[in-house]
This record gives structure tokens, C-alpha cells and sequence, in this order.
């Protein structure tokens, strides 16, 4: 071991009280990952934040204090990081449809010459939405009006 620790220039010592460090980081570790379980076995969609949030009294009684990065660290290499649910939203009909320009050849040189309108989706809930229609100055890019409705019906455009 001497001539080991002389190759890498540190002394036994501090070979062997890296070593505690590590068993003891390790026996927290596996501590705060029990408590990461057993929180999950209620929540088993809970994000890691939330679950420090909860695990934090847990913590203290032990006398362990573990930060955000640390434990999504923990939790990396434990593979208890919860993969987050791929939202699809389909707002569009896809292809190669295209509106037809209304204005060819025209230059937008002053302000109120073109106005232009929008859709603007709103999700409000898990499956409901509202839906802003916007009236924007070509050139300037300013908002002239808008309006926010619960359908895509004509009126609420209008």
C-alpha cells in the first residue's frame, strides 16, 4: 500500500480516510434512497423536487442535509428519475396546404396599410381550451385587437 499511495504522491493516511468518506457517503446515500422509495410507493409519478420537498423533515431527523443536484444525481445513477409524459397537442391538420397570398406584389410601407389576423391556442385545463384571435399591423407589428373566446366558432373572430 506505501508504494502505491508513493506512485499516486498521497499519503496512507488520507487513502484510508478518503476511503471512510466514501463508505460513508455511501451509507447516506443509501439512506436517502430508502426514503426516495418509500415516499414513491405512494407517489410513483413524484418528480424529484417534490420529492425532496417531502423528504426534507425525514432528513433532518437523520441529520443528513442533500441538495437538488445532488440528489437528481442519486437519483440518475439509482434510475428512479421519472421520465416526463410527452404532451401532444394536435392544433393543426398537417400536409401541404398553404393559405394563398391575398396581397401579391404588394409593399407594406406604412402603418394600418395591412392587417393581418391569428389563432393563438390557450390550454386551460387538461383537455379544454380557449382560443385568442389577434389583429396585428403588418408593418409595425403592433397588436390592433384581440380576443379571447371558448370556441373557434366565426363569431368570436369577428
Amino acid at each position: 500500500m506505501a508504494q502505491i499511495c508513493l506512485q499516486f504522491d498521497i499519503t496512507r493516511q488520507a487513502h484510508y480516510q478518503k476511503q471512510q468518506r466514501e463508505a460513508a457517503r455511501n451509507v447516506e446515500n443509501e439512506v436517502v434512497l430508502e426514503m426516495v422509495r418509500l415516499v414513491r410507493r405512494k407517489h410513483p409519478r413524484m418528480g424529484g423536487r417534490k420529492v425532496l420537498y417531502k423528504i426534507r423533515p425525514m432528513l433532518a431527523l437523520e441529520s443528513l442535509d442533500i441538495g437538488r443536484d445532488r440528489l437528481f444525481e442519486l437519483l440518475r445513477e439509482a434510475d428512479l428519475l421519472i421520465k416526463p409524459k410527452k404532451k401532444y397537442r394536435r392544433t393543426t391538420i398537417p400536409g401541404l396546404w398553404r393559405a394563398p397570398n391575398r396581397l401579391p406584389g404588394v409593399v407594406v410601407a406604412q402603418c394600418n396599410q395591412v392587417w393581418v389576423c391569428d389563432i393563438t391556442y390557450l390550454e386551460l385545463m387538461e383537455s379544454r381550451f380557449a382560443y385568442m384571435f389577434l389583429l396585428m399591423d403588418l408593418y409595425s407589428r403592433y397588436i390592433v385587437g384581440w380576443h379571447v373566446s371558448n370556441s373557434l366558432a366565426t363569431d368570436g373572430a369577428l
